[in-house]
């Protein structure tokens, strides 16, 4: 299940979620995606209530943790079967 499945977003939400977890102001995000200032504003608040958050920093936890699950949940098990030594260099 992806991150937008998780937290109820629409893809538009979800790419404003990532670029606010990356560090973006909304006016960096405005001018990368041609929309104006309250564009932006308006699905940030968006965003804000759908995560039952407050500010961009509890937003930007939301986005890390679910990101962290989604790879923790699909990532590969690879010690299944190896011993402790596969996988070092011969001395």
């Amino acid at each position: 299940m992806g991150r937008r499945s998780q937290l109820g977003l629409t893809p538009r939400e979800d790419d404003i979620l990532c670029a606010i977890a990356a560090g973006y102001t909304n006016a960096e995000i405005s001018e990368r995606d041609s929309v104006s200032v309250r564009t932006v504003t308006t699905q940030v608040e968006s965003i804000f209530r759908k995560l039952g958050v407050r500010n961009r920093v509890q937003a930007a936890r939301v986005a890390l943790d679910c990101c962290l699950q989604d790879r923790r949940s699909s990532a590969p098990h690879y010690s299944a079967g190896l011993t402790s030594d596969q996988g070092r260099e011969a001395s």
